[in-house]
C-alpha cells in the first residue's frame, strides 16, 4: 500500500496495490465459492510487477474475487478515481463455457452488484466486448465500450466526479463512455472497491484471469 504523504490525507487518499502476494493481498477480502481458486501470476510479462489471480474450476456454478468492504464508500462526496491493469482471461467465454468478468466499484463478490460503477464482460452481450455500467439500488445504465476482451492486459480506469453526477470510463487511456444516469449516491447507496471478480455460469472448463495493481484516490474539496 502506498499513501499520498505529500498531501493532508484529510484531504486526498490515493491507495495503491501491486498484488505481489498470491493469497489476501494487504487490503482486499478475497473471495472463492464452489471450488474457485486464488492463484499466483500465469503470464510473462515485462510492465508487470508481481499478479494475483483467480482460477474456475471444472463446476458449473462458481466465482473468485478481490474486494473491499463492501460499503466503504459512497459517490457525491469527493472525486473517486479507480484503476486496474487486468488480464482479462485466458480462455474466452463462450456458450459452453460461460463466465462474466467485473472490475471497478461494487458490492458484490460473486455476482451482480446492487450499487457501483464497473466494467463487465462476458461473450454474449455485444459481441463479447466490455461494458460500462452504473447501477444504483439493483437498475442499471450499461454501454458498449467497443472494447473487445481479448485475452490481454488492459488497464481500465473509471472517474467519479465529486457531485457524483457523472462517471467516465477508459481502457488503455482512452475515454470510451460517460454515463450519468443510476449512479448510486445518497443514503444507503454505499458501495466497495471491486478490482477484480470473475463469476462462472456453466460449462466443465475452467478460465484464469489476473491483476496487477490497483489504484483508487478519494480527493475531497475541503478536510474532512
Amino acid at each position: 500500500t502506498v499513501l499520498d504523504i505529500l498531501n493532508n490525507p484529510r484531504r486526498r487518499v490515493i491507495l495503491h496495490e501491486e498484488f505481489l502476494r498470491q493469497v489476501s493481498p494487504f487490503n482486499w477480502l478475497t473471495f472463492t465459492a464452489s471450488g474457485a481458486t486464488i492463484i499466483s501470476g500465469g503470464t510473462d510479462e515485462q510492465t508487470v510487477l508481481g499478479q494475483s489471480g483467480i482460477q474456475t474450476n471444472s463446476g458449473s456454478t462458481n466465482s473468485g474475487a478481490f474486494i473491499s468492504d463492501l460499503g466503504s464508500l459512497r459517490f457525491g462526496g469527493a472525486e473517486y478515481r479507480f484503476a486496474a491493469k487486468i488480464y482479462d482471461f485466458l480462455a474466452a467465454s463462450d456458450a459452453t463455457n460461460t463466465f462474466t468478468l467485473r472490475s471497478g466499484f461494487g458490492d458484490s463478490a460473486s455476482g451482480e452488484p446492487i450499487d457501483g460503477a464497473y466494467f463487465r464482460y462476458t461473450h454474449s452481450v455485444n459481441g463479447g466486448r466490455w461494458q460500462a455500467v452504473c447501477r444504483s439500488n439493483n437498475v442499471e445504465t450499461s454501454a458498449d465500450t467497443g472494447i473487445a476482451a481479448s485475452g490481454a492486459w488492459k488497464t481500465f480506469s473509471i472517474t467519479v466526479n465529486a457531485g457524483g453526477t457523472s462517471v467516465e470510463f477508459a481502457i488503455n487511456g482512452a475515454v470510451t463512455n460517460t454515463v450519468t444516469t443510476n449512479i448510486p449516491t445518497g443514503t444507503g447507496r454505499a458501495t466497495g472497491i471491486m478490482p477484480l471478480q470473475i463469476v462462472k455460469s456453466a460449462g466443465t472448463g475452467n478460465s484464469q484471469t489476473y491483476i496487477d495493481f490497483v489504484t483508487v484516490t478519494a480527493e475531497w474539496a475541503s478536510l474532512r
